[in-house]
C-alpha cells in the first residue's frame, strides 16, 4: 500500500473510532441527565465539553490503533461490515482502556473530581407560589412599561391582604 492510502484507511478508522465513542458519550450523557434530575441538580450539571472532546479523539485513536492490529500491509484492506463495526467498538470499548492507562499515568487527570462541587438547583416551589411570583413579576413588568400592558393591566395592583386581584 501507498502512503495515500494509509492515510485514508488510518482517517477512516479516526472517523469510525470517534463514531463509536460518540455512542457511548450519548449513552453517558442520558445516563448524568437521569442521575442530576433524581439528586435535585441542573439536567446537564457536571458536563464538561473539553471532557467530551478529549474523549472523541481517544476515541479517535482507539480506532486508529485497532486499524494498525487489523491490517497487513501486503494485504491491505478489505472493506466489509465487520471492518467498520469493529472499528466503531474498537472506538468504544478503547476509550476505556486508554482512559484508563493515562488515569494511571495522569492522576489529576480524572473528570470526576470537576463533578464533586457542582451547584444544586433550588428545590422546586409548589404550583400556588409560582402562580403568585408570576403574578408579582407580570404586575412589576406592566407598571414599569405600561404601554406594553394588556388593557387595564396595569393599573391593577396585587392586593396585599390577600393572593388574589383587587
Amino acid at each position: 500500500m501507498e502512503i495515500g492510502d494509509w492515510l485514508v484507511h488510518l482517517g477512516f478508522a479516526a472517523v469510525m473510532g470517534m463514531a463509536g465513542q460518540f455512542g457511548r458519550a450519548v449513552i453517558g450523557l442520558k445516563k448524568l441527565s437521569a442521575e442530576n434530575e433524581r439528586s435535585g441538580l441542573a439536567p446537564m450539571a457536571g458536563f464538561a465539553p473539553g471532557h467530551l472532546v478529549a474523549t472523541l479523539f481517544i476515541g479517535a485513536l482507539a480506532g486508529i490503533l485497532a486499524m494498525l492490529f487489523l491490517v497487513d500491509p501486503a494485504t491491505g484492506i478489505k472493506a466489509s461490515k465487520e471492518l467498520v463495526v469493529g472499528l466503531m467498538a474498537a472506538g468504544y470499548a478503547g476509550t476505556d482502556f486508554i482512559e484508563g492507562a493515562l488515569g494511571k499515568l495522569l492522576p489529576g487527570a480524572s473528570a470526576t473530581a470537576a463533578a464533586a462541587d457542582v451547584p444544586r438547583l433550588p428545590p422546586p416551589a409548589d404550583a400556588e407560589t409560582r402562580v403568585q411570583s408570576l403574578d408579582e413579576l407580570m404586575a412589576r413588568h406592566y407598571a414599569s412599561e405600561p404601554s406594553y400592558a394588556p388593557m387595564g393591566w396595569a393599573q391593577q395592583q396585587p392586593d396585599a391582604q390577600t393572593t388574589g386581584w383587587r
